[in-house]
């Protein structure tokens, strides 16, 4: 296997070859804009004939790789949606020397897309669709552009940009791609998203801002098609290609695959060893225009409309669609109901622009069903877009209980006459035992501290100490005494019940005893510190107060734990009567 650098070189060195396709598109419709390109062999009007029979700047189609039986392009504006549509038959080139002719039609098609003009270095994106293997592949590179250097294709020069060979390239960017087998040959299409492509920045720089896929108001295209007998391409574990290889027959007066491998300067000066050929170019083909106008596919103002009818009451609705760019459109219906009227009638072939009107008075016969209208917009291409809209008819008013003229309605849960409660997955959960413990707890505290400075007043009785500890003592039980009344409030003013509900659509979490449980927990800590304080002055006359120490700051540690489950928020709901629970 001999490595050939050949495919990337041909849309560049060959663009001398390809003149510039620009499509000038038509004032926007609708809020989608799909522009279409479309031709067959020998069309005409558009010239695209085999190489010599058009002028250069009329279009020239070169089937050397494959005869281009049919081409449509497509680009939708709002999705960035573009699809490309190719069917090619046969080769017309003949056997080489050793007799052996190309035995399938194009195996690797490259294209560069711009917005008209001719495309820069790392200015647009190139797309190679291989079809070497069962499974094709299309991968993305930043168009490297340069003309001075043939060997330097875009898969190396250029950036590695999407592939359909990983999954998750370009975030699904690949909508669809298939090769098939025809009556005439191979029919090649794919759909890709080009936002990512176009979003991409390139690591190299060219004389023009990056643009990735443009196609706005002019388009141009460079289609290579290469039908190169025993073509194998190679990729690398990042699924991006890494080089083109070809078998080469050294028997054949000239090797059946690849392109000229010259160096640039051998290139320029128009010769080439014959000794460095891998291949003969009339395995190569093409195709480009210039100035060919687009079309665009019709488009209606409402894609999909819904209405609710009631019975004998008159409905009638307006509808638009039409061809953009003028061209003859007919209108056709299907699902009319009886005794509707429509306006123009089923058939009606109009250019440009076509408004419709449906009307219709349901009668008691239709009521409770439904009727789909289509409204259908289709040009001399086939070309079509489908417009419906969908009749329901009101059975005889009842209410939800099934009573005529009642006024029992649905609540917010879908409940006939409901509160609007039964969804809202509320549970109640009683914290009162939680909220006893943690008074005795408070009160067990307090009972600790005045233990505690009974002690201190017997160590120091008859000491120089007495009356200071004696004062020092009955402020600290004070002090403990405040702290274990307020605790109490504090712990029995967050409501003993705490509802909870599931529903997020109508009941949020709303703060409740949330600054109760804080100063709670403080007091609680300034308790265990009065605790501690008495101890530590007993110790210091002599006494031991350790075992009431421990006991007050296990106690301290129970408590703060036991807080600290207590929930401090709780649902509120509101009801159909917009109460709140």
């Amino acid at each position: 296997m001999i490595a050939s650098n050949y495919l990337q070189k041909q849309v560049v060195t060959c663009i001398s070859l390809l003149a510039l396709l620009v499509v000038l598109v038509a004032p926007a419709f609708a809020a989608e804009d799909e522009y279409i390109l479309s031709f067959t062999k020998g069309d005409t009007s558009l010239c695209f004939a085999p190489s010599g029979t058009c002028l250069a700047d009329e279009g020239i189609v070169n089937d050397n790789g494959g005869t281009i039986e049919n081409v449509e392009f497509r680009f939708n504006t709002t999705t960035n949606i573009l699809s490309v549509d190719m069917e090619l038959s046969g080769p017309t080139v003949g056997p080489d020397s050793c007799g052996a002719s190309p035995s399938e039609v194009a195996k690797m098609i490259t294209f560069v897309i711009t917005s008209g003009e001719m495309p820069h270095p790392f200015q647009n994106a190139v797309f190679f669709l291989d079809a070497t293997d069962a499974v094709p592949s299309l991968s993305v590179y930043a168009y490297d552009g340069d003309e001075s250097n043939p060997t330097n294709e875009s898969y190396v020069a250029g950036d590695n940009i999407c592939t359909s060979r990983v999954a998750g390239s370009c975030s699904g960017w690949l909508q669809s791609l298939n090769v098939q087998n025809t009556a005439l040959g191979k029919r090649y299409t794919f759909s890709v998203d080009v936002t990512a492509i176009n979003s991409y920045v390139p690591t190299n720089v060219g004389p023009e801002p990056y643009e990735g896929v443009s196609f706005a108001g002019n388009v141009g295209f460079w289609v290579q098609t290469h039908g190169y007998p025993n073509l194998d391409v190679i990729y690398g574990a990042d699924g991006f290609i890494d080089d083109v290889v070809a078998d080469i027959d050294p028997a054949c007066s000239y090797p059946i695959d690849g392109i000229y491998v010259c160096t640039a300067q051998d290139e320029l000066n128009g010769s080439c060893d014959e000794g460095d050929r891998l291949g003969n170019s009339s395995y190569s083909g093409f195709f480009d225009k210039t100035n060919a106008d687009t079309y665009r596919t019709p488009v209606c103002d409402q894609e999909s409309m819904n209405f609710s009818l009631e019975v004998d009451v008159p409905f009638q609705t307006l509808f638009t669609g039409g061809s953009p760019d003028g061209k003859d459109v007919t209108i056709n219906y299907s699902g009319v109901p009886s005794g509707a009227s429509v306006d123009p009638a089923d058939g009606t072939v109009q250019a440009g622009t076509i408004n419709g009107s449906f009307s219709w008075t349901p009668t008691s016969a239709d009521a409770g069903q439904q009727f789909d209208v289509g409204v259908t917009y289709t040009d001399s291409m086939d070309n079509s877009v489908s417009c419906p809209f969908t009749l329901f008819v009101d059975e005889e008013p009842t209410d939800c209980l099934g009573v005529s003229g009642g006024d029992a309605t649905l609540d917010q849960c879908g409940q006939c006459n409901g509160d609007g409660t039964s969804c809202l997955g509320c549970e109640d959960v009683d914290i009162s035992a939680t909220q006893g413990t943690l008074d005795s707890q408070a009160e067990a505290q307090y009972r600790i501290v005045r233990r505690l400075n009974r002690q201190l007043k017997t160590v120091s009785r008859g000491t120089a100490n007495e009356a200071t500890d004696k004062q020092f003592g009955s402020r600290q039980k004070q002090r403990a005494k405040t702290l274990f009344e307020e605790n109490w409030g504090f712990i029995w003013s967050i409501p003993s019940v705490n509802t909870q509900c599931a529903n997020a659509d109508f009941c949020v979490q709303v703060a409740s005893g949330i600054e109760s449980v804080q100063l709670f927990s403080v007091n609680t800590q300034e308790l265990v510190s009065i605790a501690n304080k008495l101890a530590r002055r007993i110790a210091k006359r002599g006494g031991n107060a350790k075992r009431l120490k421990r006991q007050a700051n296990a106690l301290g540690d129970d408590s703060l734990a036991l807080v600290a489950t207590v929930p401090t928020t709780e649902s509120v709901c509101t009801t159909d009567n917009n109460q709140v629970q």
